[in-house]
């Protein structure tokens, strides 16, 4: 991260709760602004690997 940017991919993980509600989306630009991140560089990726039999890749496991 420098000033603000974060410089690599944001990896968000979905576990598939039932639960989940539009406010808990919500929390994620939240989040990123309280710990100062204005722009994402690279790309915004959803994890749904426990909906499949197939592990990440490993340049995903980070």
């Amino acid at each position: 991260m420098k000033a603000g940017k974060l410089l690599r991919n944001l990896y968000i993980k979905f576990d598939g709760n039932p639960d989940l509600k539009d406010s808990t989306l919500l929390y994620i630009p939240q989040k990123l602004k309280a710990l100062n991140i204005n722009e994402i560089q690279g790309d915004i990726v959803l994890d749904t690997s426990e909906f499949d039999d197939n592990p990440l890749p490993s340049r995903l496991d980070h």
